[in-house]
């Protein structure tokens, strides 16, 4: 396969590890709902980490990349996780495995 073909299907060596996250939150009002959002971001912002998803009253599905194959992938995913569990905002949450 050609280099931009890989690179446009993110295989080889431009795969790009991710996982899921999906959260359940307390219910907030528009002021401790902004405050959550930015110290979410705050946290993958320390860890490097990339996200998309959706974001509704109480409820967060991301996926959430983890950078380039070989910059300790397993370990930004694991920090990030385990800084997510002080946000009290958050009642429960599943990560999946990194893929």
């Amino acid at each position: 396969m050609k280099k931009r073909l890989r690179k446009k299907l993110q295989v080889g060596e431009f795969f790009v590890p991710a996982f899921t996250l999906e959260a359940t939150l307390k219910e907030l009002d528009d002021a401790e709902m902004d405050q959550l959002y930015d110290r979410f971001i705050e946290l993958l912002q320390a860890q490097e980490l990339r996200c998309y998803g959706g974001w509704c009253d109480e409820h967060l599905y991301m996926t959430i990349s983890t950078g380039p194959v070989g910059h300790d992938n397993e370990e930004r995913r694991l920090r990030f996780l385990e800084s997510l569990g002080s946000l009290q905002e958050i009642v429960s949450f599943n990560a999946s495995e990194l893929g």
